[in-house]
């Protein structure tokens, strides 16, 4: 399973392989792609590894919102990795 998010108009941020099982996984990663000139090809700029499982990705004023576990973290493109600029913990999932 894949999940893409076009953050900036260079960068794609993947989510590979979301698991099956959660209460058997530590972390996960988060792969930024840029595109080559051509246009045809992806190529793998960083990986960033999370704590928890990343589950949703959505672009935010040319920067990513990523649901990891309970919590909502805002991340930047850096020169090595994704650079987390600010972390919402109290997310509720789901409604009673």
């Amino acid at each position: 399973m894949y999940t893409t998010c076009s953050f900036l108009p260079t960068h794609t941020l993947l989510l590979h392989n979301a698991p099956t099982q959660p209460s058997r996984h530590t972390g996960g990663t988060l792969r930024v792609y840029t595109l080559t000139k051509a246009g045809t090809r992806l190529s793998l700029l960083h990986t960033t590894p999370v704590d928890g499982i990343p589950g949703a990705l959505t672009p935010f004023k040319g920067r990513v919102l990523v649901g990891v576990d309970n919590t909502v973290r805002l991340y930047e493109c850096g020169k090595r990795k994704l650079l987390r600029k600010s972390e919402y913990r109290k997310y509720v999932l789901g409604c009673e």
